[in-house]
């Protein structure tokens, strides 16, 4: 969610719409961020600029935001409910933007009463990486996040292979994320986002999974989403190791070209002894990173809101 937030503070100073963020109002989690002295009830009826917001799931309840003056993007598509239901809390919206790939393959095939538009998963700006940068590495591997058990099995059994083989990984104590090596050595806590991604950059190699793998199937509904995690462990100089099922999602992002999934544990191993030998390539991730900073979706965001406006 945090993530979401920095997303918004560049929108918000790049675009010239109203926008929304989400916090309890009237029982729903939408509220004002920046309206100036335009009363929420009212706003529709005062002005006809476009309203901007980022909805986390694709399940509305709130028809308040089905007004053709309000432009959504839907982070987690997983179709929840039926079309027709997904459909007719839209159907007002002149537009739609939905981050995955899949989702805006599957909408688009149909006859939607509204445009659908893709803007994808971005890494905020402010995370820029240069082609010089340079980048300590103090551990070998680092489990972040919630952990995939197919990709953790193969870390365990890695370890038992290789003695010397340390990794990080993540523990849960009174509602506080804190890190420790596999020999029990404590790293500290990672609450925010400035500890996570300084952990995150102090890294070798970071495991990745896309939303919906393994255990995950049923809460996603057969969508596998490409997350910001991928992008933001690149951005920390990360050898990345896959495991995700390949879809227009992940071919958007080019992940079968540069980081092919890994499905079974020699596979693991190689690519794992492979990336502990080497530095990882700056200048590539610098190249790679430069297609999907959010500066980037934000230009596109900008073009389609002035034809909408217009």
């Amino acid at each position: 969610m945090d993530l979401v937030y920095e997303w918004e503070d560049e929108f918000k100073k790049a675009l010239n719409v109203p926008f929304w963020y989400e916090r309890n109002y009237r029982g729903k989690r939408i509220v004002m961020k920046c309206l100036d002295c335009f009363p929420f009830m009212s706003f529709l009826v005062r002005t006809s600029k476009c309203a901007f917001l980022f909805e986390m799931s694709d399940y509305r309840t709130d028809c308040l935001l089905n007004e053709k003056n309000f432009v959504s993007c839907v982070v987690d598509f997983y179709l929840n409910e039926s079309l027709e239901s997904f459909v007719n809390k839209h159907n007002r919206n002149r537009i739609l933007f939905v981050t995955s790939r899949q989702a805006y393959d599957f909408l688009s095939a149909k006859n939607m009463p509204f445009v659908v538009e893709h803007l994808p998963i971005s890494l905020p700006t402010k995370y820029k990486i240069k082609l010089e940068t340079k980048l300590e590495k103090k551990y070998q591997l680092i489990i972040a996040g919630r952990p995939n058990p197919v990709l953790n099995s193969y870390v365990e059994e890695y370890a038992k292979r290789y003695p010397d083989f340390v990794y990080v990984k993540r523990m849960i104590q009174d509602g506080h994320y804190f890190y420790m090596t596999s020999r029990e050595e404590i790293i500290g806590s990672a609450d925010s986002r400035e500890e996570f991604l300084g952990l995150l950059r102090q890294a070798k190699v970071g495991l990745y999974t896309t939303s919906g793998m393994d255990n995950d199937k049923e809460q996603t509904n057969g969508y596998h989403q490409v997350t910001p995690r991928f992008l933001e462990l690149l951005a920390c100089g990360c050898h990345v190791i896959a495991r995700y099922e390949r879809n227009s999602d992940t071919d958007f992002f080019q992940m079968n070209d540069y980081w092919p999934s890994v499905d079974s544990y020699e596979q693991f191993e190689c690519q794992l002894n492979k990336c502990l030998s080497k530095d990882s390539d700056m200048e590539f991730y610098s190249n790679y990173l430069s297609k999907h900073y959010t500066i980037e979706r934000i230009r596109k965001m900008q073009s389609v809101i002035a034809g909408i406006e217009g």
